[in-house]
């Protein structure tokens, strides 16, 4: 998952990355944020907590698109 993260980045693509994992760490987490994850969250994951994340990203993602088409 962390090298997925790292090649999205490097390709400069425009994606909004949740990580869901099963082995979770303070470090792995850590490092997902850094690397631009917009959340982290461990399984199993609570369905209620998972569309509030990605009602979250979808909306901020709409938000960054909006300001770079008015760049």
């Amino acid at each position: 998952g962390l090298d997925l993260i790292r090649e999205i980045r490097q390709r400069g693509l425009p994606l909004t990355v949740i990580v869901m994992t099963g082995h979770a760490s303070v470090d792995s987490a850590v490092e997902a944020m850094q690397l631009g994850a917009a959340d982290y969250l461990t399984k199993p994951v609570d369905p209620i907590q998972l569309e509030m994340v990605v009602l979250q990203a979808l909306e901020d993602r709409t938000l960054r698109d909006e300001v770079d088409a008015l760049r």
